[in-house]
């Protein structure tokens, strides 16, 4: 929260932009994202280099999403006209677009699942008696 947004640094330029199609989004290249904000200014590349507190990028999709041709898939905020035309070319290659969505997810909310209390290779034993029989009861 922010008890004065007014106080904020605001971008000489905000650019949005839009799903040149309707689709499903697909994996992101969020390394690229990344180095597209350094390049505006957002970040570092040496420790002496300024950060302009103005710039850089607001994702308003994520992997998996249902898109429509025109909807806003991001939001780039620059220094100028040019730099915010140039990060949404690269915002555009940075976000993959498919008919149909993925099959598997590339990012799993869950990984595996180790097990309940009690079973084997649960982690039981490891918090003390105490707590373990807590989790055994459900606390």
């Amino acid at each position: 929260m922010v008890d004065r947004p007014d106080s904020l640094l605001t971008a000489t330029t905000v650019r949005r932009v839009t799903s040149p199609r309707s689709g499903f989004v697909g994996p992101i290249a969020t390394r690229r994202l990344g180095q597209l904000v350094v390049a505006l200014g957002g970040g570092r590349t040496s420790l002496k280099d300024p950060i302009d507190l103005a710039v850089g990028l607001v994702l308003e999709v994520g992997p998996g999403s249902r898109v429509e041709r025109g909807q806003v898939l991001a939001q780039v905020h620059a220094s100028d006209v040019g730099a915010g035309d140039a990060a949404a070319a690269v915002v555009l290659d940075a976000l993959s677009l498919s008919e149909e969505p993925s099959r598997s997810d590339p990012y799993p909310l869950i990984l595996e699942r180790v097990g309940s209390p009690g079973e084997e290779g649960s982690g039981a034993g490891l918090m003390g008696p105490e707590l373990d029989s807590g989790l055994a009861q459900g606390l």
